[in-house]
């Protein structure tokens, strides 16, 4: 927002620099982003009058001039000019200036007579006609106004100004007005804010003969004022009002037009002035766009409507864009009679919403956006009607139409002056607090402890005790809040006991050769088709994103399976023919009736190598779970993607956590993977639950072991895992160590069957094992297995 030093002066009194004012209302809230000094780029112009005039003595086209610059002898100055005069005020550039062409004045001679300056045109100013009338002619610039000679050039021009240019924040829309950030410099000096002239006289014409205004969305316009101003007289603006404007961003273009600027510029309020005659049957009504309509802009382009955006129209067509821009027919013409002055207040995000849509975004848009006080559409209106008289630019009608559907009160907040002080750090009393509260304009009384807020209806954003805190210390003083240094509890990081795990089983995997990889957490439709996943299978029940990335990561991945075979064929396609990966990560399973899908953390293990087989992964996971001092038992399972003869479920504490195998050859080919890829996949959480933390530690036996071998012939499809824990639980406190040592099948042993040899290793804690003793036991397991899984001593 840009804001003349000159302007605001009309409502508050500075006695400070541009500079100073800035710095401070920076310190309270205001934000400066610059000030600039008009016409910096012009010095040493002064004004001249023209005392004599001559021809050139040896040029017919250039004249020689005597002129007045307010020293004490008159400059001759050589001129081609053929618009000067004798008597004329001119601008005159002394020696020495620098304009802002860049063309240096130094003294010389024209034709040999003597030049001590130079008449300045708009051109050479670097000006036109929005600075000054007449400035755009080509030609010499003619001051109309009577000046004393000498007197600077940028006062004749109104550049004589400070321009402060203020950032404004999107909760503080009132600051989008010289009144508001008047009334912000007046709470920073704490001086006394005069306010703009609203006092009219009416004529004899009433505004409500003429003029109905019906509003058909009050959601989209709370409020809708209009009034009616007659023998409309088409004039340029007065050069105060013209010098303003200018000094403030917006070009002069008549009376009536200015007003609408002025008055938005001043109070924050835009407006449109209607030439009445093109409003049919006098009647507007606030209306949402109908489907196909379209509007041509004052700015001449043709903009194509949607029912989402408020129009205000007449009984045939929109007549302009709410908030944005009035239609090419609604403008004020040298012709116009009647005009029709409108107040009114409209929804921001409808405005927004419109102004992005048809990519036109004006002064008046900008401030309906951010939201505008409903109460100030009358203070602006009759602003207006003020300004309309003092101009004299018509007779204003009797009345207005107002449509108001807006609540216009004033809000009342109590706020604790214990809750205020404890926010703030300070010690201030209540009645401290309302002097400061009254400077920025919140009437408030002291009730004991509490402050009773009355909160002007432009300032929305003051709704808690915060806010009323805000306001009090900004006007106090920032600086005087003291430093504290804020009190600091420190406590010891550390990892939680299953991150630990979780590490140790990272380092694990890596000490055992494996590389870690990190995957997506998505996958595609298709992996699901590629390992066959039946259409009844869990994984089937999956998650689909709402915005994927593409196709091939719509879904939430319920197995880390595809994204390993991926990264093996990847490796195998770029000749590294030794896999070793490890993942540890989520999969995330849909959970009926709950919101959030669940989170599992897995790993799963991926080898291809030549050498390797099922047995290698096994007992890689086997080192895991020592290190973890879990007992894993191994049980059949079937999985789709699995190969069925070569993998095993892991079963930990009688549950499932995972399974081992190797890859389904048809599974291995969708992913173009030659040769024979081994997958573990394992619930990490159910892991980790397992771990036995406490480490039990047993003396060094003291008496002997004896060790028997054992082969029994089983069905080729018996598991072996049972066979070893019925040993184990049979032999009891009398077995150390049960592990196998050798399966066979062949010619010795019938078809369908197959030799599985045990190594069993006896010892007692307490004594000496008798050889009966141990064949007792020995004969007891064969019997065991022999009963329970038909698995028959071998002969």
């Amino acid at each position: 927002m840009l804001a003349p030093l000159s302007w605001l002066r009309k409502y508050i009194d500075v006695e400070i620099p541009a500079e100073e004012l800035a710095d401070r209302m920076t310190m309270t809230g205001s934000e400066v982003e610059g000030v600039q000094k008009m016409g910096e780029n012009i010095q040493d112009v002064l004004v001249g009058k023209i005392m004599e005039m001559s021809p050139h003595p040896n040029a017919d086209r250039l004249r020689v001039c005597m002129v007045d610059v307010g020293k004490e002898n008159l400059l001759q100055i050589v001129t081609g000019a053929d618009n000067v005069f004798e008597g004329a005020l001119v601008p005159i550039a002394m020696i020495g200036c620098l304009l802002p062409t860049g063309l240096k004045i130094k003294k010389g001679k024209l034709r040999g007579m003597l030049s001590e300056g130079m008449m300045c045109s708009g051109e050479e100013l670097e000006i036109g006609d929005d600075v000054y009338p007449g400035a755009s002619v080509n030609g010499i610039i003619i001051i109309k106004e009577e000046y004393a000679p000498g007197t600077d050039i940028k006062k004749v021009l109104g550049m004589d100004d400070m321009i402060i240019d203020f950032k404004t924040y999107a909760n503080r829309p009132d600051c989008l007005s010289i009144i508001g950030l008047a009334r912000e410099a007046a709470a920073t000096l704490d001086t006394p804010l005069r306010f703009p002239e609203t006092s009219y006289k009416e004529g004899g014409e009433k505004t409500a003969d003429h003029v109905a205004v019906e509003v058909q969305d009050a959601e989209l316009c709370p409020r809708y004022m209009g009034r009616l101003v007659t023998d409309i007289n088409i004039a340029p603006s007065p050069d105060w009002m013209q010098k303003e404007l200018t000094a403030a961003g917006v070009r002069p273009i008549n009376n009536i037009v200015d007003i609408t600027n002025y008055v938005m510029l001043e109070l924050g309020q835009p407006m449109h002035a209607f030439d009445f005659k093109y409003v049919k049957e006098g009647k507007i009504v606030v209306r949402r766009a109908k489907a196909g309509e379209t509007l041509t802009t004052l700015d001449g382009d043709e903009k194509e409507l949607t029912e989402d955006m408020l129009v205000i129209a007449d009984t045939e067509k929109p007549v302009a864009l709410a908030g944005i821009m009035g239609g090419e027919h609604s403008g004020v013409y040298d012709d116009t009679q009647m005009v029709l002055f409108e107040s009114a207040n409209f929804r921001p995000q409808n405005v927004r919403m419109t102004s992005r849509a048809v990519g036109l975004r004006t002064e008046s848009s900008a401030r309906f956006e951010k939201g505008l006080d409903p109460a100030n559409a009358e203070t602006a209106l009759d602003r207006a009607m003020h300004l309309v008289e003092l101009l004299g630019a018509g007779k204003v009608a009797k009345g207005c139409v107002d449509v108001c559907n807006a609540d216009v009160s004033e809000k009342d907040i109590e706020v604790k002056v214990g809750d205020v002080n404890h926010l703030l750090g300070q010690n201030l009393t209540g009645k401290e607090m309302a002097s400061i509260l009254e400077r920025v304009f919140i009437e408030t009384k002291v009730k004991g402890d509490t402050l009773v807020c009355s909160i002007p209806t432009y300032r929305k954003d003051i709704e808690h005790s915060a806010d009323i805190a805000e306001e009090v210390i900004r006007i106090y003083g920032y600086d005087k809040i003291p430093s504290i240094m804020p009190e600091m509890h420190i406590s010891s990081a550390g990892l939680t006991p299953k991150q630990k795990t979780m590490k140790a089983i990272r380092n694990m995997m890596v000490g055992m050769g494996l590389y870690e990889a990190t995957h997506y957490s998505f996958m595609s439709p298709s992996d699901l088709d590629k390992l066959g996943v039946s259409e009844d299978d869990a994984l089937r029940q999956v998650i689909r994103l709402m915005n994927p990335m593409g196709e091939d990561y719509s879904l939430m991945r319920t197995t880390m399976v595809p994204a390993m075979l991926t990264s093996i064929s990847n490796n195998v396609n770029r000749n590294n023919n030794r896999v070793h990966l490890f993942e540890m990560s989520r999969t995330f399973h849909k959970v009926e009736g709950a919101e959030m899908p669940e989170e599992v953390n897995r790993m799963c293990v991926g080898i291809l190598a030549k050498g390797e087989d099922f047995f290698s992964i096994k007992g890689k996971l086997e080192l895991l779970f020592d290190m973890l001092r879990v007992e894993a038992e191994y049980a059949a399972v079937e999985i789709s993607y699995m190969h069925p003869g070569r993998t095993a479920g892991i079963v930990i504490d009688g549950e499932p956590v995972g399974y081992v195998g190797e890859i389904h050859p048809d599974a291995a080919a969708n992913y173009s993977i030659k040769g024979k890829a081994y997958v573990a996949e394992i619930d990490l959480d159910k892991l980790v639950e397992a771990r036995i933390d406490n480490m039990t530690v047993k003396p060094l036996p003291k008496y002997p072991a004896v060790e028997r071998d054992l082969a029994v012939v089983m069905d080729e499809e018996q598991a072996v895992g049972p066979i070893l824990g019925a040993i184990r639980k049979v032999g009891g406190d009398l077995i150390e160590q049960a592990s196998v040592f050798d399966i066979y099948q062949g010619k010795q042993v019938e078809e369908g069957k197959k030799s599985v040899a045990f190594s069993l290793v006896f010892r007692s804690i307490d004594r000496t094992l008798t050889d009966d003793e141990v064949s007792r036991r020995f004969n007891k397991i064969v019997r065991t297995l022999d009963n329970q899984y038909g698995a028959k001593l071998r002969q």
